[in-house]
């Protein structure tokens, strides 16, 4: 008994640490981004040389986070422009869809809007990861609960059956705790995997091919998706073409803004289309956005340059509180749902454990 539980408990706090160390370790990163981004916009407003800041911003830091800031700033100084100085040194803080909003941006006067929006769509993804990360925790608790009782049970049915010299005892209750436990070790462990790809996944392409695939197929998912490519597309598009682009070129530099490579594959097939001039309806359609995305870009795309930029960044935003109310609406469902279906597997174990007890206290009877 005391192997097996300190097995158990060793392994409860192995899946405790794979899911919430991982979920404070992204929360860091995502706040130390919004901080950094918000204050090259300051900057940038301002204009005010970003080297000299990020310098003076690194002595605030410690560890790698200093060296990541020193070295983007030692990059600046010596003429390199803070898309590809990201790119170089800071590319574990700054995926490469942030890098493209930037490098989208540099040398227009887009540059600051464009830095304080990546700022707000990062504390915006940070406090949806916060409310996630508490709606997990009660389900958590009653995970630990329950693994917690299986262990017990199992070794109180072993000591039961040796009691009771095999008789009339099934593993009927057993198998039910088993399976109980399963499911919630198997919940943990995709949620673990999510986080990891959270983490890691921007440095295997693989894991990048391979999450956008699952993504497509989950109907919902692939709306969320296409909504945040949306406004990532269109915010990027409207600071290029308001800077003197045409929409082809700016849809062709955009794409990697998306995050997402089916959407930056078809944001450089839509720029081909119109380039061979198909209607504008036809090419928005080939970008894969939302259909009143499509429909409304295509119908500002006749516009001025200066007009269609304004049209591209109102409907962005549009694009953006959609997606924000789209995620509330699911964490206000993911909570109770969770906690119901723990509720479930903690009846299941009771009713478990209270067959045993009842079935031990038959066979006591009998004697």
């Amino acid at each position: 008994m005391p192997t097996f539980m300190a097995i158990a408990l060793t392994f409860l706090a192995v899946l405790i640490a794979g899911l919430f160390v991982p979920i404070y370790l992204v929360r860091q990163r995502l706040d130390f981004r919004a901080r950094i981004l918000d204050l090259l916009a300051t900057a940038a407003r301002r204009q005010v040389p970003f080297a000299p800041l990020l310098e003076r911003a690194a002595t605030e830091h410690r560890g790698r986070r200093r060296e990541t800031l020193a070295a983007v700033a030692g990059a600046m100084s010596r003429g390199t422009s803070l898309s590809r100085a990201l790119a170089d040194h800071a590319r574990h803080l700054f995926p490469q869809r942030v890098v493209a909003s930037v490098q989208a941006s540099e040398g227009t006067a887009q540059l600051p809007a464009m830095l304080h929006s990546l700022s707000l769509e990062t504390t915006q993804a940070l406090s949806a990861r916060h409310r996630l990360s508490m709606t997990m925790f009660y389900p958590v608790c009653l995970g630990l609960f329950l693994i917690g009782m299986q262990t017990v049970y199992v070794d109180f049915a072993g000591s039961s059956r040796a009691a009771l010299g095999e008789a009339e005892t099934t593993d009927n209750g057993v198998l039910l705790s088993r399976v109980a436990t399963g499911l919630i070790v198997a919940v943990w462990l995709l949620v673990g995997v999510v986080m990891l790809y959270r983490m890691l996944g921007w440095r295997i392409g693989f894991c990048q091919r391979l999450a956008d695939t699952l993504v497509q197929r989950v109907k919902f998912l692939d709306h969320l998706a296409r909504l945040a490519g949306a406004e990532r597309l269109l915010r990027s598009t409207a600071s290029l073409v308001g800077a003197g682009l045409s929409l082809p070129q700016a849809l062709r530099r955009s794409a990697p803004a998306t995050g997402n490579l089916r959407l930056g594959r078809a944001a450089v097939a839509s720029a081909q289309v119109m380039e061979d001039g198909a209607s504008a309806e036809a090419a928005w359609r080939r970008t894969l956005l939302p259909e009143f995305a499509a429909l409304r870009a295509a119908t500002a795309t006749g516009s001025t340059p200066s007009e269609l930029a304004l049209a591209l960044s109102s409907l962005a935003t549009e694009c953006g509180n959609r997606l924000t109310g789209q995620v509330d609406r699911c964490l206000r469902w993911v909570h109770p749902i969770t906690i119901g279906l723990f509720g479930l597997l903690l009846a299941a174990q009771f009713a478990g454990v209270f067959d045993l007890i009842y079935r031990f206290h038959e066979e006591a009877r009998l004697w």
